[in-house]
Parts: structure tokens; sequence; C-alpha cells
């Protein structure tokens, strides 16, 4: 059986309580890509939301995501990170399944998910069939509001 990786967003996030807080961010999904947030207990903004979705199809999605925004297999964009370094949605297509994005990444994304929608979707669904297009289009979507909402001040989890 796949696992699951859990997609949290939230809006604005101020350190919480230690005792009672909404959401703990661990030492291990710290990376680059959290723009400084450290671990610890935080409280959640007003604005928050969940999704979640198998590693396989994750992995499937991002595949998609890289063919159709980059013209690239993922494979080449996991292999070469200085060359795609910068690229849309790059920090997406390569990250680990368990990651802290940050407001300044998650704006960056958010400005691919705005920018690139219409030529990724038209590429999706020149190329996929049916079941596979809306499959993306679907992810693409809650991934797209995940970084919107979380933009500001707020983080995207993947856990």
């Amino acid at each position: 059986m796949d696992s699951l990786i859990r997609v949290a967003y939230y809006q604005e996030i101020m350190p919480g309580d230690e005792s009672d807080p909404d959401f703990t961010i661990g030492p291990e999904l710290i990376t680059q890509r959290s723009d400084g947030i450290p671990p610890g207990g935080y409280l959640a903004g007003p604005l928050q939301g969940t999704f979640a979705l198998d590693v396989s199809s994750f992995d499937k999605w991002r595949r998609m995501l890289s063919l159709a925004a980059l013209d690239y297999e993922a494979e080449k964009v996991w292999s070469n990170p200085d060359v795609f370094a910068g690229e849309p949605f790059y920090e997406l297509i390569h990250c680990e399944r368990r990651n802290v994005f940050g407001p300044g990444t998650s704006l960056k994304l958010a400005e691919d998910f705005r920018k690139y929608e219409e030529p990724v979707e038209q590429k999706i669904c020149s190329e996929a069939n049916f079941e596979d297009f809306q499959f993306f289009m679907d992810f693409y979507q809650l991934f797209k509001k995940a970084f919107i909402v979380s933009c500001n001040s707020g983080c995207t989890i993947f856990s």
C-alpha cells in the first residue's frame, strides 16, 4: 500500500503555545523552501485546508506537470537541480515528499500556478486521456489554492 502525503495549508501562522498548538512543524520537514520557518508549534490563521494523495499519484502528477510546464521529464529536473532552479514549478517538481513551503516559496508557486494555468491545461488536454486530464486538473486546482492561501504569511506542509 502506498503511503499518503497530507497537504495542509495555512493563511497566517504564528508561533504558538507549545502545550496547545494548532499544528507542529518537525525539524525533518525544514528545507530551504521553508523560508526560515523554524520547527515548533504554531497557531493557524483563519483560512486553512487539507487534502491528501498517495505517493505514486503525487509522483505521477509531478511528472505530468514537468512535461506540461517545462517540456522535460521530471527525472531530468530531479537529476539537474542547478539547471532548472527558478523555472516554473521547479520547487514543487523537485521537492521532498515531506516538506514545508514558506511564504516566499508559496508566493513564487502561486504566481506560477496563475501564470501558467492556461498553457499547462492546454498541453495536458492535448496529450492525456480524459481520466488523466481530470486527475491532473483536480490536483492542479488544489495545489494552486494551497499556495495562494499560504503566500503572504502562511505555509504549506507536506507530511
